[in-house]
């Protein structure tokens, strides 16, 4: 049976219950344990010599210059291990003063890789890999 509450005078500032127990703790709330969301998937076209491959870089935010580079070399095991000596290389639209837009081709910097957006209107960037020759390597397959 519950108690009537007391009526409080204009001095007494405490605010009463209508039992002497204190109110029922809440009952304590379990998360529900959902797995990790799956990693980002970007596809890229990668292009070595005269072969085009399609490839799934699973990747937690972005695609990085060296999940392309691991990907490349998961696609093409005769790259070389140096990544000094490997090159990307995409095709861009240079925008000049008159509006006008001109498609050519250009070298990617690990620096401006982020800046690189992969995908476009529902099509994929294809990215070519080149690799770099020293001169020396140069002129001993001239002569092969």
């Amino acid at each position: 049976m519950m108690e009537p509450i007391q009526e409080l005078s204009e001095c007494d500032r405490t605010v009463y219950c209508p039992s002497p127990s204190p109110p029922p703790s809440p009952i304590p709330y379990t998360y529900p344990i959902f797995p990790p969301p799956p990693p980002r998937q970007v596809l890229i076209a990668l292009r070595y010599k005269r072969v085009r491959v399609l490839v799934n870089i699973d990747c937690k935010w972005e695609a990085t210059y060296e999940d392309v580079l691991k990907a490349a070399r998961a696609v093409f095991p005769k790259l070389p291990a140096d990544n000094n000596k490997i090159c990307l290389e995409t095709s861009i639209d240079i925008f000049d003063c008159d509006h006008y837009v001109t498609a050519a081709r250009a070298y990617i910097t690990p620096e401006a890789w982020p800046a690189l957006s992969l995908q476009f209107g529902g099509a994929t960037r294809e990215v070519e890999i080149r690799t770099r020759q020293s001169k020396w390597e140069r002129f001993i397959a001239a002569f092969k």
